[in-house]
């Protein structure tokens, strides 16, 4: 499961938290008036101005890994959810679903109440596995958040990148 939340060109860009990888390759040199005689300046130059000229399609790339890497996700859903308790008052459901400018690639969402499933405080989420209406509502909970956020992103790409 944990494959489906890497992207290639998602790692180049970067996001709010981390600079993309080739402003870090420029910036990162050391200096370029090393070895003037081999003329690092001008490579570095160079190297500015053809990524600079590359950026908006690689992010568009990194757009579209979004995109994939959640409907992926999407058609993956089914049993690989994880159940767990939060403050022994509420039933959560987490897959592994990359999130944009997040730092946790999961979708988190609350279920129902503990005491509707375990009256007598005897937790014990596993068991809810076996649960085909609990497990229905699951996979109907985070399967409509996934679609939203899917959907919002093919409208943003489509927005941004239509001719």
């Amino acid at each position: 499961m944990g494959k489906l939340n890497n992207g290639v060109f998602l790692k180049v860009t970067g996001n709010q938290e981390q600079r993309p990888q080739w402003e870090q390759f420029i910036t990162d040199d050391h200096g370029t008036d090393l070895h003037p005689e081999i003329g690092l300046a001008r490579f570095v130059e160079i190297y500015k101005e053809r990524v600079t000229s590359m950026k908006t399609g690689i992010q568009e790339l990194a757009d579209l890994e979004v995109i994939v890497l959640q409907i992926r996700a999407l058609s993956n859903l089914v049993g690989n959810v994880k159940l767990y308790t939060v403050k022994d008052k509420y039933i959560y459901a987490r897959f592994n679903f990359y999130r944009v400018n997040n730092d946790i690639n999961e979708l988190r969402v609350l279920i129902d109440p503990i005491d509707l499933y375990f009256p007598n405080g005897t937790v014990d989420p596993e068991i809810l596995f076996g649960n085909e209406d609990f497990m229905k509502k699951v996979y109907y909970k985070l399967r409509t958040s996934m679609l939203e956020t899917i959907i919002e992103n093919v409208d943003n790409f489509t927005k941004i990148y239509s001719n």
